[in-house]
C-alpha cells in the first residue's frame, strides 16, 4: 500500500495481520506499486503541481528502494505495469494538456524509451495494464488506447458507453474490464465490441476495482461503497459504512480483500 505523501510503504507478510512502514525516499506521494514477485517491484509516483515525478524500485521486498532515472522526472507517474522483472511501462504527465508521458524499460529500468499516443495526447495518463509484451490497455479519463506490437503504436479505442475509467482490469489480451462511474464496461474480444453491468447504487463513483477471475469482484468508491459480485456485476452485495472514500482495493481471492482508503 502506498501514501499520500512523504513516500512511504506499507508491507505486510502474513496476509494483513501485521504492517510494517517503509520509506522509499520519495518527497511525495506513491499512487501505485506494481510487484512481479516477494522480491523485486515498482513505485511510481510524484507531484504534478510541484513539477515531480518518479520510479523507483526494490529487489529485497522493500527493505531498500532505488530511485530510477526515467525520462520525464517532472511528470507525475501515476501507474506502473510490468509483465516481468525487466519489461515494464510507467504512464503519467501533467494536467490541463501539459504534457504526457509512456514510458518503456525491457531491462529492469536501466534505460526507458518513450512511447506516443495517436494521435498525440497531451495530457496526464491514468492507468496502463498489459496483458503480455505486446498487447495491453491505456487511459486518461475516457480516452482509450490500444497496443498490439509492446507500445510501439497506441491507437484510439471508443469504448462504450464512456465514462471517465479510474481502471482497467486485463486478463487476457482479449478479456478487459473498464472501470468508471458506476459501471463495469466489458469486451471480451479486444474491443470489438463491448457490454456493461453496473452496481446498484445511483450515487456510487469507482475509484478502484479488483477481480480475482471475470466473475468475482469488489468495486470501490465514494464515501466508503463497496460492491461484491460472484457472478460478473449481475448481481450486487453493496456495503456502506459511510467512512473515507475507498481509493484502492486488492481481490487476493474471492474472499480475501483489502482496501484502502483516502484518510
Amino acid at each position: 500500500a502506498g501514501s499520500n505523501g512523504g513516500g512511504q510503504i506499507l508491507y505486510s507478510a502474513n496476509s494483513g495481520a501485521n504492517w510494517t512502514m517503509q520509506s522509499t525516499g520519495a518527497p511525495n506521494a506513491i499512487y501505485d506499486i506494481d510487484m512481479e514477485n516477494s522480491l523485486t517491484g515498482y513505485a511510481t509516483g510524484g507531484n504534478a503541481f510541484a513539477g515531480t515525478g518518479y520510479c523507483y524500485k526494490t529487489t529485497n521486498s522493500g527493505l531498500n528502494w532505488t530511485l530510477l532515472t526515467i525520462p520525464t522526472p517532472n511528470y507525475q507517474m501515476n501507474t506502473a505495469d510490468f509483465i516481468d522483472e525487466n519489461t515494464g511501462w510507467i504512464v503519467g504527465g501533467l494536467p490541463f494538456n501539459s504534457g504526457s508521458e509512456i514510458s518503456k524499460t525491457t531491462n529492469g529500468g536501466l534505460t526507458w524509451a518513450s512511447q506516443v499516443t495517436t494521435p498525440a495526447y497531451l495530457s496526464a495518463f491514468g492507468q496502463i495494464a498489459m496483458a503480455d509484451a505486446n498487447t495491453g490497455y491505456l487511459s486518461s479519463g475516457s480516452n482509450v488506447w490500444k497496443t498490439t506490437n509492446g507500445g510501439t503504436n497506441w491507437n484510439v479505442m471508443t469504448v462504450t458507453p464512456s465514462a471517465s475509467f479510474n481502471k482497467i482490469q486485463i486478463f487476457s489480451a482479449s478479456d478487459v474490464y473498464f472501470g468508471g462511474g458506476r459501471n463495469v464496461v466489458k469486451t471480451t474480444n479486444g474491443g470489438v465490441s463491448f457490454s456493461f453491468v453496473s452496481v446498484p447504487s445511483l450515487l456510487a463513483s469507482c475509484f478502484d476495482m479488483d477481480w480475482s477471475d471475470m466473475n468475482n469482484g469488489t468495486f470501490v468508491g465514494t464515501q466508503g461503497y463497496t460492491a461484491k459480485t460472484s457472478d460478473g456485476g449481475i448481481t450486487w452485495t453493496e456495503r456502506n459504512p459511510g467512512s473515507s472514500t475507498l481509493t484502492g482495493v486488492s481481490m487476493v481471492t474471492k474472499d480475501t480483500v483489502f482496501t484502502v482508503c483516502d484518510r
